[in-house]
């Protein structure tokens, strides 16, 4: 016995190799297809709470735009009110 593997063992051996890669490359392309489809649903997924985030973005604005309207009113009412006391008494000497 020489230590050596002969042809046929070599030949045995690579067919083994090839064959475990094979089902390596198998496996690899099963993990990127469910990889690819858990990717797909985390999108979809995502697409719908940043349409949620906007339309929330969009109702706060709405929000804000009436808050500033209605400042501006009570300010203007409270202006003319002041005018119209301050004039008041002015005229009343």
């Amino acid at each position: 016995m020489t230590g050596y593997a002969t042809k046929e063992e070599l030949a045995l051996i690579r067919g083994a190799i090839n064959a475990g890669f094979a089902e390596l490359r198998g496996e690899i392309a099963e993990l990127r297809g469910d990889l690819q489809v858990k990717i797909t649903g985390v999108r979809g997924d995502l697409e719908v709470k940043i349409a949620d985030v906007r339309t929330e973005i969009a109702d706060v604005r709405t929000e804000i735009a009436d808050v500033k309207s209605d400042i501006l009113r009570w300010t203007f009412a409270l202006f003319v009110t002041t005018l119209l006391a301050i004039l008041g008494l002015y005229f009343k000497k």
